[in-house]
């Protein structure tokens, strides 16, 4: 699902992207290494990604 969202926001030229993560209790590597690449590829294009409401970091 998450793979999925963001081909839809690569395809559709956003710039400036959020990503409410309040309701998310758990991420695996490929949901990681897809929000990873929108952010690498919207920095290529001059724009940011910001994630809304993160869960705090894991030791």
């Amino acid at each position: 699902m998450l793979s999925s969202t963001v081909e839809a926001l690569r395809r559709s030229g956003s710039g400036w992207i959020v990503l409410d993560l309040g309701g998310v209790q758990a991420a695996d590597a490929a949901g990681l290494r897809a929000v990873r690449s929108l952010e690498t590829w919207i920095a290529a294009e001059g724009g940011r990604v910001a994630l809304l409401d993160a869960p705090p970091p894991v030791d």
